[in-house]
């Protein structure tokens, strides 16, 4: 903890083994706005709104839902679309 702190408030591991074995990337993580309800997310796309962090988090967030399906949820799914 630095000098400057009362209390630790999160930390970093940092695990340099196999660093130098694959590619790396700055990547942004898909999902932009965390702490917004996806009720919230669908209605701002109804509504109009097209800004990158809004759209990248509905994906975000249909694909994350869309990994929970089973099977035949996944075909309904298809015929829906």
């Amino acid at each position: 903890m630095t000098p400057d702190n009362d209390v630790k408030t999160h930390f970093v591991i940092v695990d340099a083994v196999g660093v130098c074995e694959r590619d790396r990337s700055d990547m942004k993580p898909l999902e932009r706005q965390p702490n917004v309800s996806f009720e919230k997310v669908l209605q701002a796309i109804a509504m109009g709104n097209t800004h990158p962090d809004v759209v990248s988090t509905l994906v975000s967030r249909l694909i994350r839902i869309e990994k929970s399906f089973n099977d035949d949820q996944k075909k309904v799914l298809e015929e829906i679309s």
